[in-house]
């Protein structure tokens, strides 16, 4: 398959009201806080629409808006030590609003390495 049309790997990190998004193949990445909050003080996505609108902002930063991407995301604040089903859908479903064709999900907050991502998102 010709490079251009393989998924890029990305690598997301959700804060509370913010985002982190590294291209995995240059290694530049993006951090944004958005301008409102999404965040409450039980959920890192609670206003979806405020997030989406920044990831979307994020990625045609990072030139990837008209490509497919294979993406790794982490919330890096866990409630109760353990993200719910909720938690997990809703960052399935921004990555998939940025342009996602595959989403794996971290289930902790602990940061990994770019290569370590890399090498998981190139194994599956």
């Amino acid at each position: 398959m010709l490079a251009f049309f393989r998924p890029v790997p990305v690598y997301v990190k959700v804060y509370p009201n913010a985002i982190s998004i590294t291209n995995l193949l240059t290694g530049e990445t993006v951090h944004r806080t958005a301008p409102e909050p999404f965040s409450n003080s039980h959920l890192v996505l609670a206003n979806f629409g405020i997030a989406e609108k920044l990831g979307r902002e994020m990625i045609k930063e990072l030139r990837l808006s008209r490509r497919s991407l294979k993406t790794m995301v982490q919330q890096m604040k866990v409630y109760e030590g353990v993200l719910s089903e909720v938690e997990k859908r809703n960052l399935r479903d921004l990555c998939e609003q940025i342009g996602s064709k595959a989403v794996f999900i971290i289930t902790n907050d602990k940061e990994l390495s770019n290569e370590e991502v890399l090498k998981v998102l190139k194994e599956n």
